[in-house]
Order: structure tokens, then C-alpha cells, then sequence
């Protein structure tokens, strides 16, 4: 844990792509999702059952994010551009604490990946109120991430944290998509829940981001931008 700079501090908070941001200055404890209010997009089948179970068992109906029940702290270990996580696999990023402004590493995995036509028209019915999501161009589609993160030992201010974490699309060498064409490709990572605070827990949750058609390999790169981050290949 160190502390940043102002200069850094301001960088961090601008450059954030989660997009996950307490607009109104209020917070609500929570720690279950019995009472989140927002539906989610559906997600997506994982072949391995036993890894999701904790988290099948105790999904609340129409939940964005969750604490999920039981969750113990994971092992996680560091990735690089050569050596990414799979998806279920637990690495480390850097997440920022507004209690003392310092950068902590916490665990983060990628659940699951969904991605295809029909997203959009579901993220428009169940993203949060004031949250807009922006119409993909022809040749892009939408893909909504389920990731889960863990808070234990993360320095929690008084009125909760957010479980959002900054994130990029990458290729696969951590610059930008290049399409076919030789057209660089660009995007913003939009955290889907940004009305619900946690004190401690694996909560699990969800983001999205438009992506080309033609894209299927490449990065999805989780943390604070000149930190820890936690490269995984998203498929």
C-alpha cells in the first residue's frame, strides 16, 4: 500500500474507465443484495458448474451485484501481457481507496463473458437510472463481463465502497484493438452498479463495453492505470 501522488490521485480519477461514480454523495450499507433494487443481464453458462456454485446458490433474482454468501478471502496471483489469467482464474489489481487515497491490491477474477446482438436491447432494460449506454456502431456488439472482487482487508470508508474497477480492452500486446481494415479500435469500460456500497466480502458484479464483431481475441486488463493490473484473455 503507498500513497499517490495529488498529480497521480487526479489522473486515477479521470482516467477511470469504470465509469462507476457516487453522484448523489449518499450511501447505503449493504451487505446482501436482498434489497438491490435493478435487474442484470443474464450470464452465461460456465461448463465448469462446481466453480460457480457459491455464486449460483445465492444469486437474489434482478440483482446488478451482490456480497456472495460464504465467499472465503481467494489465493490470487500477479499476470502480465505474456502470461494473462483465464477466465475463473484469480489475479491482482490495484483498486483505490478514497478512505486515504492509497492504492491496495485486491483479488479480481472474471466470471463469465457474454457478448452478442441481443445485448444491447437487455442492458437498455436493466442498466441503473441515469446511466446511458451508447447505441454500437454496425460493425460493433455489446459483451457484459461478470467479474467478482474482493474487499477483505480493503480500507473501507465509513459510508462503504464501491465494488467498481477500473478496466481497458486491449490486443493481445496491451495497445489498442487494431480492426482489419488497419482501423485502431477504442472503448470505455461502464461498470453496471453504481448505487450499491459494501463494507467487506467477495461481491460479485457486473460491466460492459462494445466490442468489433470481428474481435475474439484479445485482453481484458482490470486495476488502476501505472499499478497492479490483472490481464485475462476474455475468451
Amino acid at each position: 500500500m503507498k500513497k499517490p501522488s495529488a498529480l497521480l490521485i487526479t489522473a486515477a480519477l479521470a482516467l477511470s474507465l469504470s465509469a462507476c461514480s457516487d453522484s448523489s454523495g449518499e450511501t447505503q450499507q449493504s451487505s446482501s443484495a436482498e434489497g438491490n433494487e435493478g435487474s442484470s443481464v443474464s450470464s452465461k453458462t460456465s461448463s465448469d458448474e462446481s466453480t460457480h456454485s457459491d455464486v449460483q446458490e445465492s444469486r437474489p433474482e434482478n440483482a446488478v451485484s451482490y456480497k456472495v454468501s460464504g465467499a472465503e478471502t481467494p489465493s490470487a496471483k500477479s499476470s502480465s501481457l505474456d502470461s494473462p489469467l483465464s477466465l475463473n482464474e484469480w489475479g491482482t489489481c490495484s483498486k483505490l481507496s478514497l478512505k486515504d487515497l492509497t492504492y491496495t491490491n485486491v483479488p479480481v477474477r472474471i466470471v463469465s463473458v457474454k457478448r452478442g446482438a441481443e445485448i444491447y436491447d437487455e442492458l437498455k432494460e436493466s442498466v441503473p437510472t441515469g446511466r446511458y449506454i451508447f447505441e454500437p456502431r454496425d460493425n460493433e456488439e455489446y459483451a457484459v463481463c461478470e467479474y467478482e472482487i474482493c474487499l477483505n482487508g480493503f480500507p473501507v470508508p465509513e459510508g462503504g465502497t464501491l465494488c467498481d474497477i477500473s478496466g481497458k480492452i486491449t490486443g493481445n500486446d496491451g495497445m489498442s484493438v487494431t480492426l482489419s481494415d488497419g482501423i485502431i479500435w477504442g472503448t470505455t469500460v461502464t461498470c453496471l452498479d453504481e448505487d450499491t456500497y459494501y463494507y467487506d466480502g467477495v461481491i460479485h458484479s457486473q460491466f460492459c463495453f462494445p466490442i468489433p464483431k470481428e474481435v475474439h481475441d484479445y485482453l481484458i486488463v482490470l486495476g488502476e492505470y501505472g499499478e497492479s493490473e490483472a490481464y485475462f484473455k476474455a475468451e
